[in-house]
């Protein structure tokens, strides 16, 4: 697994967060909690911290469309994914 038991703790967080119909945007505004996690506080620090993530860590947020958007300035790089997350159903 390329990543901590902690990342896969928010991992499945922002998946659950996700899945009852949150955004990115709601994470972004700031401190967020959510199931007893703050969320908002991790997600902005993944963003501040992209160019040093291994792709399999940019790649879970990406897919919940929960990425950097192009242009942020919190993220310090001229690399931009190339990939487009797939659309979920339901």
């Amino acid at each position: 697994m390329p990543w901590n038991a902690a990342f896969e703790r928010r991992l499945i967080l922002l998946d659950a967060f996700h899945a009852e119909g949150g955004h990115g945007g709601e994470l972004l505004t700031g401190s967020r909690g959510f199931r007893g996690d703050d969320l908002g506080k991790w997600l902005c620090d993944q963003h501040q911290r992209w160019p040093q993530l291994r792709d399999e860590q940019r790649g879970a947020p990406l897919e919940l469309r929960m990425g950097p958007a192009t242009g942020d300035r919190r993220v310090k790089t001229r690399a931009r994914c190339a990939c487009r997350a797939p659309v979920r159903n339901g």
